[in-house]
């Protein structure tokens, strides 16, 4: 009896116990010759329990070639010993599950279906057609065979697209896919990005305009900065942000023996705010006094407005004014070009002028327009009636 239970106690957890997760050995990010270690990084996201994120500096922590298309590179030893090698670009979404690891390190691999993605409810491309409207091409295959690791990024172009089905035409990307068990759709217009799905899993990537949001943040001196926008957004509680700038709290010391200061330019109750802090002081968003330097930028919108997209048929960011409400200038970095405005609720017009205060040429728009075109895309100052 003696031996029975011994065995039970020793040889059965042996066979049952949960095989330990898979363990990431390196991830780097760069190109060429130039590479930085950001395995730590990766190693950190993993352990915050998040299910996925993107390769960029927000995801990264830091940029080793601002502006040069890069690679992440990250090597994973698996639950039995061997080693694999993941590789993505700029911008795609890496869901960790396809490595075998997540934040409770208990998850297992899930089995790859070469029709849908990686396991039940990766992503996949349902339908997909490009043109004008009346000329199209079926790219339904094309989308779904750029799809790596489940994520899809690719420039909406006629040379990634199988050609031009409708020349000298402003032509658009229609897509119906289908993400984490939910069907969604997405227009991008030519020469426009198609990414899928954003970090959230959402195809709209909503923000409400009430709640705070860290848009920009960068801490150092001078051109020695690092950007921890993504390190402050999970920071935010409850609408709420407050801690102390200094190398400790934003995650490295971008400038050694230098004084520092945290800029950040973030969106709330409609509007856009910027705020300064020197190193070492306490910081708390939102708070009164702060700059407005614009409208908030937001992707989604509820009650009665005014969305102004950065790009056509509704797409990118937008700045959104409030009926009864008006705004000086809608750009805070001196981009005024919108390409579509779309309007809600019970909104009917809309003033707008192509100088900021209200100066320059006014116009009166009436109703919404997925493309605006030539005088119409400069617009400053906004009057919601």
């Amino acid at each position: 009896m003696y031996r029975l239970v011994l065995w039970l106690l020793v040889g059965v957890p042996a066979v049952l116990m949960a095989q330990p997760s898979a363990q990431v050995i390196r991830a780097e990010w760069g190109a060429g010759q130039t590479w930085r270690d950001v395995t730590q990084r990766v190693q950190g996201i993993i352990e915050s329990g998040r299910p996925n994120f993107r390769v960029d500096a927000g995801g990264l922590g830091t940029d080793p070639l601002p502006g040069t298309p890069k690679t992440l590179r990250v090597r994973v030893r698996g639950r039995n010993g061997q080693v694999q090698t993941f590789e993505y670009r700029d911008l795609d979404i890496v869901e960790l599950r396809s490595w075998g690891v997540s934040g409770d390190r208990g998850m297992a691999p899930i089995a790859r279906d070469p029709r849908s993605g990686y396991g039940q409810g990766g992503l996949r491309v349902l339908s997909a057609s490009y043109g004008d409207g009346r000329r199209q091409n079926d790219v339904t295959a094309t989308l779904n065979n750029t799809i790596q690791g489940n994520s899809l990024s690719i420039l909406v172009a006629n040379q990634n697209l199988g050609g031009d089905p409708a020349p000298a035409a402003l032509k658009r990307l229609d897509v119906t896919y289908q993400w984490l068990g939910q069907t969604y759709n997405v227009t991008i217009p030519e020469n426009g990005w198609l990414r899928l799905p954003d970090a959230t899993g959402s195809s709209a990537g909503d923000f409400n305009p009430g709640e705070l949001r860290i848009v920009q943040a960068t801490y150092g001196e001078g051109a020695r900065q690092m950007d921890v926008t993504a390190r402050l957004q999970s920071m935010v509680q409850n609408d709420r942000l407050s801690f102390r700038a200094n190398n400790d709290s934003m995650g490295g010391d971008p400038a050694r023996g230098a004084d520092k200061r945290l800029t950040v330019i973030y969106d709330w109750q409609g509007q856009r705010y910027q705020a300064n802090v020197d190193e070492d002081n306490t910081i708390t968003l939102p708070r009164a006094g702060d700059q407005v330097v614009g409208a908030a930028q937001v992707r989604e919108f509820s009650g009665d407005g005014v969305c102004f997209y950065r790009q056509a048929y509704f797409q990118g960011e937008a700045a959104c004014v409030r009926a009864g409400q008006e705004m000086p200038n809608l750009a805070h970095d001196g981009n005024a070009r919108f390409l579509s405005v779309r309007f809600f609720g019970n909104v009917r017009q809309v003033q707008v002028w192509n100088q900021p205060n209200f100066n320059g040429r006014p116009a009166r728009l009436q109703r919404e327009d997925p493309n605006l075109s030539g005088p119409m895309t400069a617009i400053y100052s906004v009057r919601v009636n």
